[in-house]
């Protein structure tokens, strides 16, 4: 199940918060040991037990996530146990790092290839797109032979398809007009 749009404030608020304290990374280490502990079924159920006090939840997330607790960090986790938020983690460590990268322009990026490219091949390819974007691409390379050529890219919701796939797709659907 998506939290999307119920998670989208509190992680908002966490990233102020965190780039107020300059507390960016540690914020971000603490979200992510939040999200691993909730990530177990034993951990949820107990989270979303009813008959289990907000108390005592919040006791064990922090025995579990301790070293990675601030005062601040605390505080957030019970509002989220306050409003019954605690299992949109996930989605608020997506919004999360989406907005640290974006304030550091560095961009997770997907890379698709038809075949492996060597590394002055991959680093040429990120280079062009860093450059026609004017974002710090951190890249993830696979290969999918189905493409014939090219390759495709995604990040930030964006996708640039420079396949031999598609472009024989486009071709057929223009020939066949």
């Amino acid at each position: 199940m998506s939290y999307a749009t119920q998670a989208r404030p509190y992680a908002l608020a966490a990233y102020d918060v965190a780039l107020k304290s300059n507390t960016v990374d540690s914020w971000w280490q603490c979200l992510l040991a939040l999200k691993q502990a909730l990530a177990i079924d034993k951990m949820k159920d107990y989270v979303v037990n009813p008959t289990v006090s907000l108390e005592d939840k919040l006791k064990v997330l922090e025995s579990v996530c301790q070293d990675w607790m601030t005062d601040d960090t605390k505080r957030f986790v019970r509002l989220l146990g306050e409003n019954s938020r605690l299992l949109a983690i996930d989605d608020i460590c997506a919004i999360y790092l989406q907005k640290k990268e974006e304030a550091s322009q560095q961009v997770r990026s997907s890379f698709v290839t038809a075949f492996e490219l060597d590394e002055s091949q991959q680093k040429s390819l990120v280079d062009a797109i860093s450059k026609k974007t004017g974002l710090n691409i951190q890249p993830e390379f696979s290969v999918d032979p189905d493409l014939i050529g090219g390759a495709i890219v995604r990040f930030n919701g964006n996708v640039i398809d420079i396949s031999v796939r598609k472009q024989l797709a486009q071709l057929k659907n223009n020939l066949i007009r």
